[in-house]
């Protein structure tokens, strides 16, 4: 059976689930108190970092135990377990490389002596002799590639970010290009409009819900760590180039009108500051609406 072709968004391993911080201590006390004298040295030597480092050992190269079940699938539930591949579980990610995988499990007509599953994968392109041979993980942001597997991609094209409405459960994928922003935007148009009644004009509302947007972008780009924060703090370099892969060409202050953008600003950057952008094409769109009526709006800083 072919699981998923063409890396799929459920890619290698999915999504690894790193253990909370409630389940480590569930997991970690348990060694801490083992009473069988043999094992002291154990015990004296088992500290919070090294469990860290063997669960992220795992959890970045484990494959869900669904994927060896009769109906094989990447999706993990609750009930599966992380299960390691050898072989397969070191291969290093390559963004878009197409492949497949394919899993046989046995049934009761299967071949005697082989009752054991197996699973293929398959590449659909060519390896030089040689060359390193990449599996994909399908189409994740830094954020999850970092949380997940600890490395990051320079200029991802699939870095996204997540904005939430204050008093609305759910929650809004927003990709580079200001891709996903449209929903979002409807939704806080609803609620202004909503909020509003007959009391003003459609692009008095348009206006509104531009100015509400940019001022969750602005303070999300606030929030950010800037390059000048850390440049006193001791950072390994392959953790400071994780850091600009997420965190790339920030800028301390973003104005609307006029709109300071850099040319290039990678990561969560580029995607806040693609907001930005819609966020002032909605509002001179509702100027130009404005003007058609022969209202002249006068925007504030």
């Amino acid at each position: 059976m072919i699981v998923s072709a063409n890396g799929g968004r459920s890619g290698n391993n999915a999504t690894p689930r790193s253990p909370t911080r409630t389940q480590i201590g569930e997991e970690l006390s348990p060694g801490l108190f083992i009473h069988d004298y043999t094992l002291i040295e154990f015990q004296i030597h088992l500290t919070r970092d090294l469990y860290l480092a063997a669960v992220t050992h795992i959890s970045s190269r484990a494959f869900p135990s669904s994927l060896l079940s009769s109906n094989p699938t990447l999706e993990a539930a609750d009930d599966t377990k992380p299960v390691l591949i050898p072989g397969v579980d070191s291969l290093n990610h390559k963004r878009a490389q197409p492949v497949s995988w394919s899993v046989n499990f046995p049934t009761s007509i299967s071949v005697p002596g082989n009752q054991q599953p197996t699973i293929s994968l398959i590449l659909h392109g060519d390896t030089s002799a040689g060359g390193e041979i990449f599996n994909n993980y399908g189409p994740k942001p830094n954020a999850e590639l970092i949380l997940g597997y600890g490395f990051s991609l320079p200029d991802n094209p699939d870095d996204t970010i997540i904005l939430k409405i204050s008093g609305i459960d759910k929650k809004w994928e927003i990709g580079r290009s200001a891709q996903g922003a449209v929903a979002i935007w409807d939704e806080l148009f609803r609620i202004i409009e909503r909020d509003q009644g007959d009391n003003q004009e459609v692009y008095e509302t348009q206006v509104d819900a531009a100015d509400t947007l940019s001022s969750m972008v602005r303070a999300l780009l606030e929030k950010l760590p800037s390059e000048e924060k850390i440049k006193d703090i001791d950072i390994r370099p392959e953790v400071l180039k994780i850091w600009k892969d997420y965190i790339k060409g920030m800028f301390l202050y973003f104005s609307i009108r006029p709109l300071f953008l850099s040319l290039s600003v990678p990561g969560q950057t580029e995607i806040l500051s693609s907001l930005l952008i819609f966020c002032q094409n909605k509002e001179s769109e509702a100027i130009e609406v404005a003007r058609s009526f022969g209202i002249e709006l006068v925007i504030e800083d």
